[in-house]
């Protein structure tokens, strides 16, 4: 992405995440101008267990100019009508490895829609960061690693905000295990929320109530420290925007935001300036596909300001 021109547009399908998956939508998708889809690795909007339904994603890929960039892995799956999450670095053995089988079952999608990557969650809400996440992280990566290679998959870890899958972890995963294919996708949004938490916590002031609060200017450090941090490994990202209170995915430049979001200007350069030239990947939140008619436009003045950020 050294230019504005080489902007790589995608945008993903976790804005009709509440949907099954149709080619209308693929369609709509597409009339973004957008070079590629990521798919939402969910039953029922993707059905990665049904081949017929799988081969009908490929066939559309397979005759549009439009390619399947990225499939999101499933965050959850059923077990005998009980709905479970997908933890790929549980405490319990038996959870691992459910999970671990749940997203090589996504990842065979592949086989007949090829995608260059699987976005990946370090999830663990039972427990903080530990030598026995890491442990389970370095096991569960390499495992699912091996199972994506022979696909020409490239796994991508996502930064969230539950402090497991914070930058400085994730970096340590990669280092550790020796992961040199393994990369990076970097969430806009989680970092921006995580960038508040950390200048709180590093904050001397309060408000009236009690409360801590923090500058935008030390927000803003922390935002930009995790970005440099990452960019080295970044091969794709998740962009959209908040006013770092909650995740709320929206569109960037949102102007209900009244100047709390995301700097794409500075973001958009080190994007452009990172080693794997990451695609600048739209995840919108599900609620915006209510006004099907808005995708096209909206999308567009999103890539229209990010490409310009390039400039």
């Amino acid at each position: 992405m050294s230019s504005p021109a080489a902007l790589t547009r995608v945008i993903s399908s976790h804005i009709f995440s509440r949907k099954p998956l149709t080619l209308a939508q693929l369609d709509v998708l597409a009339s973004t101008g957008a070079q590629g889809i990521e798919l939402w690795g969910a039953v029922p909007h993707l059905n990665y267990l049904s081949r017929a339904a799988v081969r009908e994603v490929a066939g559309y890929f397979g005759s549009s100019p439009v390619k399947l960039h990225s499939l999101h892995f499933p965050m959850y799956r059923s077990e005998d009508d009980i709905v479970k999450r997908n933890n790929i670095v549980h405490r319990d053995r038996g959870e691992r490895i459910a999970a671990m089988d749940e997203v090589k079952r996504a990842l065979e999608v592949a086989e007949l829609a090829p995608f260059r990557f699987l976005i990946l969650h370090l999830d663990e809400y039972e427990q903080p960061w530990s030598e026995e996440v890491m442990d389970h992280a370095m096991t569960s990566v390499e495992h699912l690693r091996a199972f994506a290679r022979p696909l020409g998959v490239t796994l991508a870890l996502e930064n969230l905000y539950d402090g497991i899958a914070d930058p400085e972890n994730l970096l340590q995963v990669l280092r550790t295990g020796h992961f040199d294919d393994v990369g990076l996708c970097f969430d806009s949004g989680h970092a921006h929320m995580v960038a508040a938490t950390r200048a709180k916590a590093k904050s001397d002031a309060h408000a009236e109530d009690g409360s801590v609060i923090a500058t935008r200017d030390a927000v803003m450090a922390e935002y930009f420290a995790m970005l440099e941090m990452m960019t080295p490994r970044i091969v794709t990202t998740h962009l959209h925007d908040n006013d770092s209170t909650r995740d709320a995915h929206l569109w960037p430049g949102d102007p209900s935001l009244n100047g709390a979001g995301i700097p794409w200007p500075e973001t958009m350069r080190i994007l452009g300036a990172a080693p794997h030239a990451p695609a600048a990947n739209l995840e919108i939140h599900h609620s915006h596909s209510a006004d099907e008619a808005q995708i096209a436009p909206r999308a567009k003045a999103a890539f229209e300001l990010l490409s310009a950020s390039l400039g």
